[in-house]
């Protein structure tokens, strides 16, 4: 996947996404915090832009990691910690954290690659801490607005996206993504196209 997002998507990003999607950063935050993490990490970060929604005053440690050069330089702008590293294999020693977060990311992944994020989510969220994903869900209670209107949100960004969406909701999505993680609370936005889902880790 190379590096992610080049320059002109970092800069369009926020602008164009962010008024559609600040409640949920916000619902995010939020239900981190119920889980009273001290130490959490956002993978596949982007800008940064989830980690404003959190006071660093409330975290011991508070980070993002992302791929993509271009969006960690708008990370800058935000005043929040992010860093350059690879969301499936980070530096960071096992148990390292009480919260991950991933946030649109998986579906837009090769599938080994998106499980991958997902393992090392595990090695790096400590005995009874949580992973917390937000990504497409799609089934009996997605209404029809809410599949067509992300549909066409991936299709016109095209190419090798658009791809591994597909592949992503032909595969099963985050059931088998996660198939070995038990779901605390699944929180359904959008009409039902998107799931905000807590997950706990048992090793």
């Amino acid at each position: 996947m190379g590096n992610g997002y080049g320059k002109l998507m970092a800069r369009i990003y926020d602008p164009t996404l962010g008024p559609f999607i600040r409640g949920l950063r916000r619902r995010v935050a939020l239900e981190a915090r119920r889980l009273g993490p001290r130490r959490v990490i956002d993978l596949c970060c982007g800008t940064g832009d989830q980690l404003r929604y959190f006071q660093a005053k409330d975290f011991d440690q508070i980070i993002g990691v992302d791929l993509s050069p271009a969006m960690l330089e708008v990370s800058k702008k935000y005043g929040v910690n992010c860093q350059q590293g690879d969301a499936t294999k980070t530096q960071f020693p096992d148990n390292s954290f009480d919260l991950a977060m991933v946030s649109f990311a998986l579906h837009e992944k090769p599938w080994d690659m998106a499980r991958a994020i997902v393992e090392e989510a595990m090695r790096i969220v400590r005995p009874g801490g949580h992973l917390l994903v937000v990504d497409y869900y799609y089934d009996n209670r997605t209404r029809a607005l809410g599949r067509m209107m992300t549909w066409l949100i991936e299709f016109l960004v095209g190419g090798e996206h658009f791809r591994n969406y597909r592949k992503f909701i032909v595969n099963g999505g985050l059931d088998r993504l996660c198939y070995d993680l038990p779901r605390k609370k699944d929180i359904r936005l959008f009409a039902g196209s998107v799931t905000l889902s807590i997950y706990e880790i048992e090793k």
